[in-house]
């Protein structure tokens, strides 16, 4: 005889579109626990610890969300091209790690 059981079923990520949405605040906890791609892969979206104990992401337009950056609990920010390479992510990036 096989007993069938059934696991608990994981959380539902959400897409990553609806977690970095251009103008509005970064759900720090779901930004951290990863999203899904417009093809529905988990993505771990890359971010940085910040010494006042912040986190930043920098978010690929590969992702499905726009490309930009933005802190847990503050505005996402889009930008055009390559973050990195943005003004407003360096400045950023530099309030982050100092």
């Amino acid at each position: 005889m096989v007993a069938e059981t059934s696991l608990p079923s994981a959380p539902a990520l959400p897409a990553c579109s609806e977690v970095f949405i251009p103008g509005k605040t970064v759900d720090e906890k779901k930004a951290l626990a990863g999203c899904l791609s417009t093809r529905g892969q988990v993505v771990a979206v890359g971010f940085f610890e910040c010494q006042d104990g912040g986190v930043l992401f920098q978010v690929d337009a590969s992702t499905g969300a726009p490309g930009g950056y933005g802190f847990g609990g503050k505005p996402y920010r889009v930008v055009t091209g390559e973050a990195a390479a943005d003004k407003g992510y360096k400045k950023a990036y530099n309030t982050c790690v100092g």
